[in-house]
């Protein structure tokens, strides 16, 4: 073996590379862990067995995240000790194990600093663990390793997702939300996946009903002892004031994630607080069940927010009551507080994206299922209202708006945005394009309108109809005036140039920055030519 290879610090950091994981796409500030990758186990456990001088890092890496405490019970534990019932997933002993059996568990206790992460495809269903012979002995058994009066059953474990099975136990709670946690995933009805759900007899809206109660008498105490957390995810649906005051104060969390899906609890706004609430928070992840990303968005005083994320949860037979909900949460956005000497919020990033199961409902599915819900346009005055209180976010580098709503910019607008925000780098104010979609022309109000077609008027009117035309494609040039680092548009446009642009023996104006350029571009735009598809 290489002499380089006993180094430890080099064996960790080549070990690191082969831990995997797979993230949440879909809310990428921070990025969130789904599952870990089932071929990084295999390799690491083949690791522990080839050399003295693997086995150590390898375990450490390999038990340092476990779905469930399950795992040390059913792979560390001697097999006559276990019963597995007719189901297959409820664990119980045989019997009492003793003071060794225990203490097998001793060298992978301390090394455990993740639980409740799923292992990605491993075919094996959750367990259950017996509360009365094993979660009760195992409890017992930690407590008596660990400082009298102690809470910290696990020393090094920071970080819970906590699965909607371990509501009905309270010993969950007891064995694994300690005061020092630094990142706690509960479940919700909008973040958890629906296979994460336990099976159940009753409907699942009364199972849920009935967890989310448990949830509440179990874990909420737990919460409110916390000290250290950095970042939460949880329901508003078990939400109270005390514990969001606890939060509130907390100058250690810089993520929050709330869901108000079927929610009655409502946040007061900063201006009813005495003392400011969630003040170091930097990513912010919401949904607009009930309203609620603009209320959520209107208690918190972030001193340095940098990203937003908001999932879209409802879908409106008209356009404008999705404006309006983009209005409020823009509105709501322009009003946090400014750092002091800045003029405007620091927020960099903004996505309003669709909830995977409402995006589901937009998408065309074949015979036998309901009609998808239409994509809707948007456009003229109306547009720009719903999203001028965008252009108060000066430090903008994202902003995206993928809903059921397609919002058709004017260049008089769009020249303002790009004027506004000049540091963008992803300009997205469309969904993304994955199915055949009518972009009709026929409905666009300012083609119908008398000023349309005003005709040797002066060239203030000229200027002035030209800026309040619907998008056309001569118009993204202004976006490379002003918003050089730009990489990623998706906009709605006329298939067309203004008329005028391109005149015999008159140069057309043409880019003026010394950008990269836009490596990326969608554009939702009436017919091209014959045989084009409208979006391209």
């Amino acid at each position: 073996m290489h002499s380089c290879l006993q180094i430890q610090e080099i064996i960790y950091a080549i070990l690191e590379t082969l831990d995997g994981h797979e993230y949440d796409i879909r809310d990428p500030y921070p990025p969130r862990v789904v599952c870990r990758q089932q071929s990084a186990l295999y390799t690491f456990a083949s690791l522990a067995r080839t050399c003295k001088t693997f086995k150590g890092p390898a375990l450490e890496i390999l038990w340092r995240e476990i779905p469930d405490l399950c795992v040390l019970i059913k792979h560390l534990m001697p097999s006559e000790l276990l019963h597995i019932d007719d189901t297959g997933v409820y664990v119980s002993f045989t019997r009492a194990p003793s003071a060794a059996e225990w203490a097998v568990l001793d060298p992978y206790v301390w090394r455990i600093r993740s639980v409740g992460i799923a292992t990605a495809r491993s075919g094996v269903p959750p367990y259950t663990l017996d509360e009365n012979s094993v979660l009760r002995p195992l409890e017992a058994y930690l407590r008596s390793t660990t400082q009298p009066g102690s809470r910290v059953l696990f020393p090094n474990l920071r970080h819970v997702v906590y699965r909607p099975a371990w509501a009905w136990h309270e010993l969950y709670s007891v064995l694994l939300l300690h005061p020092g946690l630094r990142t706690l995933e509960l479940p919700t009805l909008a973040f958890t996946p629906e296979s994460n759900w336990p099976p159940s007899t009753p409907p699942l809206s009364d199972m849920r009903s009935m967890l989310f109660d448990r949830l509440t008498t179990n874990v909420l105490p737990a919460v409110q002892r916390m000290h250290s957390l950095r970042n939460l995810l949880m329901g508003s649906l078990i939400m109270d004031l005390p514990t969001l005051t606890h939060l509130g104060a907390l100058s250690s969390m810089t993520g929050l994630a709330l869901d108000g899906s079927a929610s009655i609890f409502d946040y007061p706004p900063r201006s009813a607080l005495s003392v400011p609430a969630f003040t170091e928070i930097r990513h912010l992840l919401v949904t607009i069940a009930r309203r609620e990303a603009p209320a959520v968005i209107a208690h918190v005083s972030p001193r340095a927010l940098e990203a937003v994320t908001i999932h879209w949860e409802d879908l409106f037979a008209d356009p404008d009551s999705s404006g309006i909900e983009v209005l409020d949460c823009l509105t709501a956005l322009s009003e946090l507080p400014c750092p002091t000497g800045a003029a405007h919020p620091c927020l960099q990033h903004l996505i309003v994206a669709l909830d995977p199961e409402m995006e589901s409902l937009c998408i065309p599915r074949g015979p036998g299922f309901a009609d998808p819900h239409p994509l809707r346009v948007l456009e003229g005055p109306e547009c720009a209202e719903y999203l001028t209180p965008a252009l108060a976010l000066g430090d903008l580098r994202t902003l995206i708006i993928g809903i059921d709503v397609i919002f058709w910019l004017n260049h008089a607008f769009l020249k303002a945005l790009a004027q506004a925000l000049p540091r963008l780098e992803v300009l997205a104010l469309a969904p993304p394009i994955q199915v055949p979609y009518e972009f009709d022309l026929l409905h666009n109000e300012f083609e119908n309108s008398p000023e349309a077609h005003i005709a040797g008027g002066t060239p203030e009117q000229e200027d002035h109809v030209s800026a309040s035309r619907p998008l056309t494609l001569d118009g993204l040039l202004i976006l490379s005036e002003h918003c050089i680092n730009l990489t990623t548009v998706r906009l709605a446009v006329k298939g067309a140039f203004t008329p005028g642009y391109y005149q015999p023996g008159i140069a057309h104006r043409g880019p003026c920055s010394t950008s990269s350029g836009v490596r990326m571009l969608e554009l939702w735009t009436t017919v091209l030519a014959t045989g084009v598809p409208n979006a391209a």
